[in-house]
């Protein structure tokens, strides 16, 4: 006898998208569909989206040369970052849709060749190595534009350009590491090169102990030292004063080796960072060929 029961009736749902849609489908997200989606998105999915690009041959590329004039500064920068390693042979060989010959650089190099478009208006991150003055005292840190334009130097010791970024975030993490080479004597040259930078002309002759720099003399550490669990490493007198006790903690501390409390003692009595991020906004639109920094 015939199981009825699997017969489908009239009023069963139907089951459907069992055949595969067309290869371009906006479902699928072929070429036609990243067209379609592009336009909808924030400037957080349109960058993620871009590298799909890279799976539809020369239509594919022709659709990142147009994102190069794309109004967010990020978007560009990235379909500038896919198109240059392309040109650079970076990226793994793109097949032309119809014939199956191998994508011609040609016109990826003549999309690159200008640089990547910084519009009026657009921002970017410097990083910047903070400006160092002194007087017969003390050494004064200047971690900020601010902080330099209003500061008059008794010296000619300027701060540095160290490099710029489009991303905040990657301006902060670079800054911040900057910093910790700077703070704590360490290799500079070494630094540039995992940053991918050229090494920059710069001494640490000016990173003296932290005792050399103006700081909060009235700011009472040993209680720092106690919230922290730490041991002070001398006996506290009445007459000593707070200067005499931060010099001895600090040295304390340099002699560890204890970079992370050092900053962190550094931070609680006012002197500065020995890096800064500054956001400028570009004025006039120009071009620029460095994105290692991206």
């Amino acid at each position: 006898m015939v199981n009825r029961s699997n017969f489908p009736k009239n009023t069963d749902a139907v089951l459907g998208g069992q055949s595969p849609p067309p290869r371009d489908s906006a479902t699928l997200g072929g070429m036609e569909g990243l067209r379609q989606r592009f336009p909808v998105g924030n400037c957080e999915q349109k960058v993620e989206m871009l590298p799909t690009a890279l799976n539809y041959g020369e239509a594919g590329v022709e659709f990142l040369i147009e994102i190069l004039n794309d109004p967010e500064l990020t978007v560009r920068a990235t379909a500038y970052q896919l198109l240059k390693n392309i040109d650079c042979g970076r990226t793994q060989q793109i097949k032309a849709s119809k014939n199956n010959r191998l994508f011609k650089r040609d016109i990826v190099q003549q999309a690159v060749t200008k640089g990547l478009l910084l519009r009026e208006g657009d921002i970017v991150y410097s990083v910047y190595l903070s400006a160092v003055d002194y007087n017969d005292e003390y050494y004064t840190v200047l971690d900020s534009m601010q902080a330099i334009e209003r500061h008059d130097f008794c010296y000619d010791d300027t701060f540095q350009f160290f490099s710029r970024y489009i991303l905040q975030e990657k301006a902060n993490r670079v800054s911040a590491s900057l910093h910790e080479v700077l703070f704590s004597q360490g290799d500079f040259k070494d630094f540039c090169k995992k940053q991918n930078l050229k090494s920059h002309k710069f001494s640490l002759d000016f990173l003296r102990g932290l005792e050399e720099f103006k700081r909060d003399f009235d700011c009472a550490v040993q209680n720092w030292m106690i919230e922290r669990n730490i041991e002070i490493p001398i006996d506290i007198g009445e007459d000593m004063e707070n200067w005499e006790i931060q010099e001895h903690i600090f040295q304390y501390l340099q002699e560890c080796n204890n970079y992370k409390l050092l900053d962190e003692l550094r931070e609680c009595v006012g002197v500065g960072k020995f890096s800064f991020v500054h956001p400028e906004t570009i004025t006039s639109q120009k071009y620029i060929h460095s994105l290692e920094n991206f």
